[in-house]
């Protein structure tokens, strides 16, 4: 069985809202395009007739303006009298005289030669005296036969400047018109005819200069509807056989402009023909309606973007002004429809947790007590630790203070080697001295010698005498030198021991330093055990604290199983309101989307629990957190990941059951204790 779909607020808001634009703007745009159609054509054909009206005009200026030089050309002075020998001597017209009057002609083609192919001189009953033109054909007015032309008898009778009927050229193909006037004498006596063979052509380079929009395009034809001139020259020639062109040629009079629409090689066009007035020919300029309303065109597709544009920004507006509207509704059913999805399980869970609370009381009573006493086992450690350090910071202190008096007595040792030093130095240079007495005594002793042997028998035990001291002086310096030795040996002993004793002073100055060290981390451990005993003291102080609270929590887990199965009776009522305003805001189809993802959860979705949609939508909904200090949504058993709630995860409190909100901090009014 089929069941009727029920769309939602904000979707049949929407859809309304942009079926009343959608309406609005097309009749809108039908009105704007018909105007605009409609006086877009009346001015289009208005410029199409003032156009027409100015190329007439134009080309009938030409055609007078032709007309004028051609008979300003048969009243050029001296040209009668030329014609009038000529006559004179036409049995015998000789070679100069016809030379002189086709250089004559020459002279009047050569300013003309774009507009003309040739000039041409007759007599009164027709026959061509002399010609010039550009081409290669020696006679090329031969075909004229004036005298059997109508044009040629009109112009004998009427005497003015006569149009023949456009012709093809005999020399270049293309179509000529004989315009024609009479040579007047000084007495205004018709003498003969001048005429001149003037190129359509030069119309058709008229027309092409013509400045007319896009592919619009301008004719010119004769009274049989053939093709005189043409903007696209490879027209001209040939006949019009369209029967809309026909009869806007054949509805034309002079001073008045026909406008007609007809179809030309499978387009419509409209065009305005006007007559000339020098000619019975007709000007006809046409332009394709399409171009005439391509305007109307880029308007359409304008009007239609833009109707789009306002459609989509409507239907924008729309679904959000009705998203803005139904927001609270939106709201109060989401929280509705999480509490009363999440009371069922939440009280089951409860109750659940309150049993498993008052069975692992007791466990848990019993490893406080054990902890308790391994802490207080820690804390007299703690204190014997403390005591042996106070005395190993004593003992480095009494060491301390050894070596310190250990180094002064080295810095005096040093002292007196130094002092031994220097009475060293005075002992060498008393030896030196008596080294140097004894070597005088030797000189001496010498010198009396010599004298005593001069002396002779006089001088014999003065010369035993020299000998002796002599022998003296020389075993004192013989003792001096000696006694230098053992001073130098002994000094140089003495320096040895002053680098000992330095390096000794140096050293109970390095053992003092790391002796004092030592005293100072001593210090900081036996500052660290005071503090550890201390902190021991503490925990054990937290760990009766526990002990009271896991009493207390054993008897709040008994109120909470009997709030819990109070709360069963209200989450049917809720749960049938809630289903009512889903009906109501969402629709069939969502509401079954609904049931399904509360039947069915997804297995990617960590949850269990439309989260996406709530997150979308920057609702609130209510989770919990279980016995083992797990943060769980209502309606799911599975964990929720730590990052995705505003919640700290560490807390005193003990890990009961509590109900927090992912928007906010955790509330006590949410919390089954205090409902």
């Amino acid at each position: 069985m089929f069941r009727h779909r029920q769309l939602s607020i904000r979707i049949q808001i929407a859809l309304l809202t942009a079926a009343f634009v959608a309406g609005s703007v097309a009749l809108t745009a039908w009105a704007a395009n018909r105007h605009a159609s409609q006086a877009l054509v009346d001015r289009g054909q208005s410029l199409l007739v003032e156009k027409a009206d100015d190329v007439a005009q134009g080309v009938d200026r030409q055609l007078k303006n032709q007309a004028i030089l051609v008979r300003s050309l048969g009243r050029m002075p001296g040209l009668d009298r030329k014609l009038k020998a000529a006559q004179s001597k036409l049995a015998g017209m000789s070679d100069p005289a016809k030379r002189s009057m086709t250089a004559l002609l020459g002279s009047l083609l050569e300013p003309h030669q774009d507009v003309y192919e040739g000039f041409w001189i007759a007599t009164l009953d027709g026959e061509i005296m002399a010609t010039a033109h550009a081409g290669e054909t020696e006679t090329p007015f031969a075909e004229l036969k004036l005298a059997e032309a109508t044009w040629f008898a009109q112009l004998m009778e009427q005497q003015e400047t006569v149009f023949s009927a456009p012709m093809p050229s005999p020399e270049s193909g293309e179509l000529v018109v004989q315009l024609a006037a009479p040579v007047l004498d000084d007495e205004g006596q018709t003498r003969g005819v001048l005429g001149g063979s003037m190129k359509l052509s030069y119309l058709t380079h008229m027309l092409e200069q013509t400045k007319l929009p896009g592919t619009s395009y301008a004719m010119l034809t004769d009274a049989d509807h053939r093709v005189l001139a043409h903007r696209h020259p490879e027209e001209v020639g040939t006949t019009i056989q369209e029967v809309g062109i026909v009869a806007a040629l054949e509805g034309t009079t002079v001073g008045e402009d026909s406008l007609s629409t007809f179809h030309h090689q499978g387009q419509a066009e409209t065009a305005a023909a006007q007559r000339l007035g020098m000619r019975p020919w007709t000007l006809l300029v046409a332009t394709p309606d399409a171009e005439m309303l391509a305007p109307v065109t880029q308007m359409q597709r304008s009007i239609a973007l833009q109707g789009l544009v306002i459609l989509f920004v409507s239907a924008l507006i729309a679904s959000w002004t009705g998203s803005r509207l139904i927001q609270p509704v939106r709201k109060a059913i989401t929280r509705l429809s999480a509490s009363y999805r999440g009371l069922g399980n939440a009280s089951d869970q409860l109750v659940a947790n309150s049993r498993t609370i008052a069975d692992t009381s007791s466990e848990q009573a019993a490893s406080l007590e054990q902890t308790s006493a391994n802490m207080e086992e820690m804390n007299s450690m703690a204190q014997s630790n403390q005591e042996r350090a106070t005395e190993a910071r004593k003992s480095a202190e009494a060491t301390e203070q050894n070596i310190r008096q250990a180094r002064d007595w080295m810095r005096n040792l040093d002292e007196s080697i130094a002092s031994i030093e220097e009475q060293s130095q005075d002992t060498q240079k008393i030896i030196k001295t008596i080294d140097e007495i004894a070597f005088q005594t030797n000189l001496l002793a010498l010198n009396a010698a010599v004298e005593a042997a001069r002396a002779g028998e006089y001088g014999a035990g003065f010369a035993v005498v020299a000998e002796e001291v002599r022998s003296l002086a020389r075993r004192a310096a013989e003792a001096a030198r000696s006694t230098s030795d053992i001073i130098q040996s002994t000094f140089e002993r003495i320096k040895e021991g002053q680098r000992l004793s330095g390096e000794t002073v140096k050293a109970f100055e390095t053992v003092g330093d790391d002796t004092a060290r030592l005293r100072e981390a001593v210090e900081q451990i036996a500052h660290a055990s005071q503090e550890q005993s201390r902190g021991s003291s503490q925990i054990n102080d937290a760990v009766q604290t526990l002990e009271h609270a896991v009493q207390s929590n054993a008897a709040q887990s008994e109120e909470v199983a009997a709030a819990a199965n109070s709360m069963d009776e209200q989450i049917g009522q809720l749960e049938r309101i809630c289903n009512d305003l889903n009906h109501l805001v969402y629709g069939n189809r969502q509401q079954e989307a609904n049931d399904d993802a509360v039947e069915a959860p997804d297995e990617e979705n960590e949850s269990g629990y439309d989260t996406e949609r709530y997150n979308r939508s920057s609702d609130e909904f209510v989770f919990f957190r279980d016995e083992h200090g797990q943060n769980r949504t209502s309606g799911s058993t599975k964990p929720l990941p730590q990052r995705k709630l505003e919640v700290p995860r560490e807390s005193k409190e003990p890990p009961s059951p509590t109900f927090f909100r992912v928007n906010g901090k955790p509330s006590q009014e949410d919390s089954p204790s205090r409902r």
